[in-house]
């Protein structure tokens, strides 16, 4: 699909409550020989699929691999999951064996949802339910970089303030557009849910949750150990935040920009911000101006399988709704066009403007099967 492609291909081109009882340093395993006991270790399931950023996975797993006491106990159990064991490739030449998969680890203590290509996971309704599944159990979710649409489309996005990759902002924003996607933030503390930005944004963002569930030290000798100097800037935050009582904590970022400009998030956020009438006095500029892979994503067919997407990966057909009516208002005798807008409208429960898109289609394409049955349907 068009719209996956352009939006992976962005992603890889640049790429406080404790929520269940046993998450935080209790639960002391006793031992006999008068040694220091050692806490509980939590339970971290690290998701990785065909496409999977690699650092993305690695620089989280690594955080919490190393992370240990003071008395050198490991605070942290680490483990692969997969959709199955089959072994995955990360960016073409790295291969990875699950070491778990969703269907034998139900619950874990935390679960890395990193990005990259996450089709795999996007197409997987077993995966997703295993996500929504774990959170609601009381699993503590990290998502780094453009994982965060992942979240979006298994549902837990909603009214949430997150933060992700600078080039996936946008499209996060049209998924769930009840979410508030900082683009200034590095890490966003939702409560259950902690979002990161781009790659090695996952590194601080697991840096975070290690102070969180255990304490600054142990997050500092992990930061030592890595020689993992962005520490430095970060602690301090870190400090600030852990006494504040705010709902929802946040670490300042720097503002990242694409310099490639794509017409396609300029073009859709003209449609969403401004409405149809602003979009099409600028379209033909901004079609001029195109070239390659980005005016496809502007063009007739690049815009209603973008639409498509939306509609069954968002969580409002209004978005899909908009960007189609903007595509009969360019291209009024696209019955595809017209089609597409108007099952957006019924899914948007809008039965009598799906009734009228279904019979502009007809008029265009009057043996069309499918928009006589909608029509007959709406």
């Amino acid at each position: 699909m068009r719209m996956l492609r352009f939006v992976h291909a962005i992603a890889l081109a640049l790429c406080a409550m404790v929520v269940a009882a046993g998450i935080g340093p209790g639960a002391l395993a006793q031992h006999g020989d008068g040694a220091t006991p050692a806490p509980r270790q939590l339970e971290v399931a690290v998701l990785v699929f065909e496409g999977v950023e690699l650092l993305d996975f690695a620089g989280p797993g690594e955080t919490f691999a190393v992370a240990m006491d003071a008395n050198g106990h490991s605070r942290f159990n680490v483990h692969t999951i997969g959709l199955s064991r089959r072994p995955i490739v990360s960016q073409g030449f790295v291969t990875i064996t699950p070491e778990r998969t969703i269907r034998t680890w139900r619950r874990p203590d935390i679960i890395v949802v990193p990005g990259g290509d996450p089709t795999p996971i996007f197409e997987s309704p077993t995966a997703l339910a295993w996500l929504r599944d774990a959170h609601a159990q009381g699993a503590l979710i990290l998502s780094v970089c453009n994982g965060a649409t992942v979240l979006a489309r298994a549902g837990l996005m909603d009214r949430r303030e997150v933060t992700t990759h600078h080039g996936a902002v946008d499209l996060l924003r049209w998924m769930s557009p009840t979410t508030v996607v900082h683009n200034d933030r590095r890490i966003v503390d939702s409560g259950d849910i902690v979002t990161s930005g781009g790659i090695s944004a996952g590194i601080d963002g697991a840096l975070y949750m290690v102070a969180r569930l255990t304490d600054i030290d142990t997050a500092r000798r992990a930061a030592i150990h890595m020689e993992y100097d962005q520490w430095r800037a970060l602690e301090p935050e870190v400090l600030r935040l852990q006494a504040s009582s705010d709902a929802v904590k946040s670490v300042p970022g720097y503002v990242y920009r694409d310099p490639r400009d794509w017409a396609v998030y300029r073009l859709f956020n003209t449609i969403m911000d401004r409405g149809v009438p602003a979009a099409m006095a600028d379209y033909p500029a901004m079609f001029a101006s195109a070239a390659g892979h980005d005016r496809e994503m502007i063009a007739e067919p690049g815009m209603i399988e973008t639409a498509q997407w939306l509609l069954e990966n968002g969580s409002d057909p209004n978005v899909s709704a908009r960007i189609l009516e903007f595509v009969v208002a360019a291209y009024p005798g696209s019955a595809s066009g017209w089609e597409n807008l108007a099952r957006a409208q019924a899914r948007a429960g809008r039965a009598e403007a799906a009734h009228e898109s279904y019979n502009a289609c007809l008029r265009i394409e009057p043996n069309n099967r499918r928009c006589r049955a909608g029509a007959r349907a709406a």
